[in-house]
């Protein structure tokens, strides 16, 4: 605020000031700042570095160079400088890819961020899909915070960012850990088809068919397990878990799973199963000289026993969202083809080739 002289004096010539880094300062009575008629005054210091000690230093001075005692502010603490990041940022949960996660909530944790001015005040933090995002400067914890947990998230990749906030409000840039691929949801079988095809082309539950069968094809929603061989219990080409079920003297079906055969139930597996990863197909090759039998039959593709995803999340076969039952098709031939080989799917030396005519 403004001065004043003792009355009768020769009046206010203005004021003279100093910013520097000492507490003491007494500024040398020339003036910077001349009175007028105004009630208040100020001034505005050079750029300064970045620093805890600074002061400014004020006299008011008289037109016969008379200068008051020296008024003294500060310390003012100066920080430009971006606080810096942890230096370790890692998931407790999950593991980055190409590995596979089944929980849908990561766990996160990090070290001290470190601030050799004004100290951090706190981070700022978010999961999503973008391999660099820019941080919003909305903090979300204190400095005391070292852990998170996302919210529930959606099969895909994941990626966690963090940024810090200092005492000031500087804000680093972003660090980014991840991705974390979450894979959650259990495979399904999604389409049953055959060969021969039946007259939709899709073997449904319940379906009555003539079709001379001597493969099962199984699409899955997604890839699943194939280990080297097919004796794996948990491999797409074990033929194991490609089940046919056909009731025994009684004529009831007792089996509900691929886990035990119930009652006088007969089982028939394939002789041997094909995967073509690239369209996720099961090929189930039953018999390569005659079709199947006329019967009733329950097809069982195992999820009960093993059929998993590459996460591991077992067959969903009655796609209610939980991984771990068979997909049961029941269905009927009601007519026996007697042509060997009908389909023309194996080998063509047990036929003969006539004449033209």
């Amino acid at each position: 605020s403004g001065a004043s002289d003792n009355p009768g004096g020769s009046g206010l010539a203005g004021y003279s000031i100093v910013f520097d880094n000492l507490a003491l300062t007494n500024p040398d009575g020339t003036i910077e700042v001349p009175q007028t008629l105004a009630v208040s005054y100020g001034a505005t210091s050079p750029p300064l570095p970045d620093g805890t000690s600074f002061w400014f230093h004020l006299r008011a001075c008289d037109l016969a160079g008379n200068c008051s005692l020296t008024q003294h502010l500060g310390p003012f603490f100066i920080d430009s400088t971006v606080p810096g990041n942890p230096a370790a940022i890692l998931s407790t949960s999950h593991l980055i890819a190409p590995a596979l996660n089944t929980d849908r909530t990561i766990d996160m944790s990090w070290s001290v961020a470190s601030d050799n001015l004004s100290g951090v005040d706190g981070y700022s933090f978010s999961f999503d899909n973008l391999a660099a995002v820019t941080c919003d400067q909305v903090k979300d914890a204190e400095e005391t915070t070292l852990a998170t947990t996302s919210a529930t998230l959606a099969d895909g990749s994941w990626y966690f960012h963090l940024c810090t906030r200092d005492n000031a409000g500087n804000w680093s840039a972003s660090a980014t850990a991840g991705p974390y691929i979450i894979e959650a949801a259990p495979p399904q079988a999604l389409v049953i088809e055959t060969v021969a095809d039946t007259d939709d082309g899709v073997l449904t539950a319940g379906e009555q068919t003539v079709t001379p069968i001597t493969q099962i094809v199984v699409t899955f929603s997604e890839p699943v397990a194939d280990p080297v061989g097919n004796s794996d219990p948990d491999d797409v080409t074990n033929p194991a878990n490609y089940q046919l079920i056909r009731p025994g003297q009684d004529g009831i079906f007792q089996t509900v799973s691929c886990i035990a055969v119930g009652g006088d139930d007969v089982k028939t597996l394939p002789t041997a199963v094909d995967y073509l990863a690239a369209s996720r197909t099961a090929i189930a090759r039953y018999d390569s000289n005659t079709s199947l039998p006329a019967a009733h039959y329950r097809l069982l593709v195992c999820g009960s026993t093993s059929i998993l995803d590459l996460a591991g999340n077992p067959l969903d076969g009655d796609a209610n969202g939980t991984g771990g039952d068979d997909r049961v098709v029941p269905f009927e031939v009601t007519s026996a083809d007697l042509l060997h080989n009908p389909n023309f799917d194996s080998a063509i030396s047990g036929w003969t080739t006539l004449p033209a005519t």
